[in-house]
């Protein structure tokens, strides 16, 4: 997959506007407490908006998950959080981490009480192999994927969200 430029997409998806159409939303990553990195930054960009938010952070014993991370606890694997189909995804993962847990989220057969409202992947968490299966599942209605960033582009696309 090429690498596109989030500050030059000028069309936000329907399937932004579906993610921010959601009740509760969850950052998942490293979502550490350096303000210079982006997974804190997307978390803070939530919690600014006064939007309802999770942090996830898959279990390492390179962080301390007990430690609440801006002021939220720490939820350590997505199928953890509660209220999943209400629920959308913002991915500040490597791909190899979020391929897997795409996996987990959307299973075959399909379970649609099990998955998440929809995904985000944010630029650099994307990779052909999530591409692939992507299109494999029919998932593009429900996943952000090639460029697009919360943090260039959320605010537009919730206006628009907040018109359907």
């Amino acid at each position: 997959m090429g690498h596109v430029d989030p500050h030059t997409i000028k069309i936000i998806p329907a399937t932004a506007k579906r993610f921010m159409a959601a009740q509760r939303y969850a950052v998942v990553g490293r979502v550490i407490q350096d303000p210079a990195k982006f997974d804190n930054k997307v978390l803070r960009w939530y919690q600014e908006r006064k939007m309802p938010v999770t942090p996830v952070r898959p279990a390492s014993d390179k962080f301390d998950n007990s430690k609440p991370i801006e002021g939220l606890k720490v939820v350590e694997k997505v199928t953890d959080l509660p209220d999943l189909p209400n629920t959308s995804l913002s991915f500040i993962i490597s791909p190899k981490v979020g391929i897997t847990m795409l996996k987990d989220l959307f299973p075959s057969p399909r379970n649609a009480a099990k998955e998440p409202n929809s995904v985000w992947l944010q630029p650099g968490a994307e990779s052909d192999e999530i591409e692939a299966f992507i299109k494999e599942h029919n998932l593009s209605d429900r996943i952000v994927l090639g460029g697009p960033c919360v943090l260039v582009h959320g605010d537009e696309a919730r206006e628009l969200a907040s018109k359907l």
